[in-house]
């Protein structure tokens, strides 16, 4: 069969050029308006007061209280809690795995229920509340405030592991004031990482507190 000749060929390939380049100018002008650069508002409304939160998620003490951290106890925070902890790290037996202490702890499982039920009812429940103000102590289920501390209320927070409480890796968090127990918080499951996050707070809190101090005491002078 014969070729076509130069006449059909050329119009053939002039046609397929003007899709392609069709085609390539759609595809700019879509391109240019979705990158479109948009010109700045020559009139921006001005800034308010109305922005409480310099940086998202801050607030001042100053301005409102905060929660920050809530805390549940272990068992360990209650003394049949404990005696199940004691019991359970009983080392006698073979090896790491086969201790009478293994045993124990599967024999206290109805104990160790007891008490974590306890925790849940209206008497029994308690949690702990760190504000940007406060370390709170709050009963019942509607978390009333029992016993409160502010951060300058005190100078030192130590941590005593009380017998059995090792077992659960739990702590009593105690706040103390010139050598003074202010406040104690039984049973803290990993205490020294909250006795870290109380302490900085406390440093951050003056921080910022001596600063506005002295640009306030600037500003009078």
């Amino acid at each position: 069969m014969k070729k076509p000749g130069f006449p059909v060929r050329f119009y053939r390939s002039a046609a397929l050029g003007r899709r392609e380049y069709s085609a390539a100018a759609e595809w700019s002008a879509g391109v240019h308006s979705r990158y479109a650069v948009v010109a700045p508002n020559p009139n921006p409304e001005p800034l308010t007061d109305s922005m409480t939160q310099p940086i998202t998620g801050v607030t001042p003490a100053e301005l409102t209280e905060v929660p920050c951290k809530v805390i549940w106890p272990t068992i360990g925070a209650m003394a049949l809690g404990r005696l199940v902890g004691r019991l359970s790290s009983i080392r006698f037996g073979w090896g790491e795995f086969f201790t009478l202490g293994k045993l124990l702890a599967v024999a206290t499982l109805p104990f160790s229920l007891i008490v974590f039920g306890w925790q849940l009812t209206p008497y029994g429940c308690r949690r702990y509340m760190l504000t940007n103000r406060r370390i709170i102590v709050r009963k019942g289920l509607m978390a009333v405030d029992q016993r409160w501390i502010s951060f300058d209320d005190f100078d030192t927070i130590d941590i005593e592991v009380l017998p059995g409480q090792e077992w659960f890796h739990a702590g009593d968090l105690v706040c103390r004031h010139g050598g003074i127990e202010v406040l104690r918080l039984a049973g803290v499951p990993r205490p020294e990482a909250l006795r870290q996050v109380c302490l900085s707070m406390q440093s951050a809190l003056v921080s910022v507190r001596s600063v506005v101090e002295h640009q306030a005491a600037k500003t009078t002078t």
